[in-house]
C-alpha cells in the first residue's frame, strides 16, 4: 500500500493508504487532487541539548505531497542546566530512588573510611551525579 492524501483547495484533506489496483482506478479528473505522499524521518537530535523537531505543514505541489520539519532547536546552557537540576531532584521525589542512592553513600563511605578520608554527602552525591549527566 502506498500512502495518498486527498487534497482541496490547498489543504490535505485526509491521508488515505492505497494498493496499487486501487491507485490504477483513480480517474483521470481526481488525479490531480489524489496525490502521493512522501513522508520524510524526523531530523535526528540530541534530547539532551535540543527540542524536538517539529512537524510544519506539508508542501503541496502538483504531482505530489511532501512532509516536512523543522530544524532541532538548541536548548541554552541554562535550559540544559535546569533539565539536569530536575533530573537529580528526583532523588529526593523518588522514595526508593532516595533509599537506593543514600544506602550506596553508606556503603561508599565506608570504603572512604577504610582508607582515612572524609565521608561523602548527600549533596556532593547529588553534585556528581548532575556532572555525569
Amino acid at each position: 500500500m502506498t500512502k495518498y492524501v486527498h487534497v482541496k483547495n490547498g489543504l490535505v484533506l485526509k491521508y488515505v493508504n492505497l494498493t496499487a489496483e486501487e491507485t490504477a482506478a483513480i480517474p483521470a479528473h481526481k488525479a490531480s487532487y489524489i496525490l502521493p505522499y512522501i513522508a520524510v524521518s524526523a531530523p535526528d537530535f540530541d534530547p539532551a541539548t535540543h527540542y524536538a523537531p517539529v512537524r510544519l505543514s506539508d508542501i503541496i505541489g502538483e504531482s505530489f505531497v511532501t512532509q516536512t520539519w523543522a530544524a532541532p532547536f538548541a536548548k541554552t546552557a541554562e535550559e540544559i542546566d535546569a533539565d539536569k537540576d530536575m533530573v537529580v531532584d528526583t532523588m529526593d521525589v523518588d522514595p526508593f530512588l532516595r533509599a537506593f542512592a543514600l544506602a550506596v553513600l553508606d556503603e561508599f563511605n565506608v570504603l572512604r573510611d577504610l582508607h582515612s578520608l572524609p565521608p561523602r554527602t548527600a549533596a556532593q552525591l547529588k553534585a556528581t551525579v548532575k556532572s555525569k549527566l
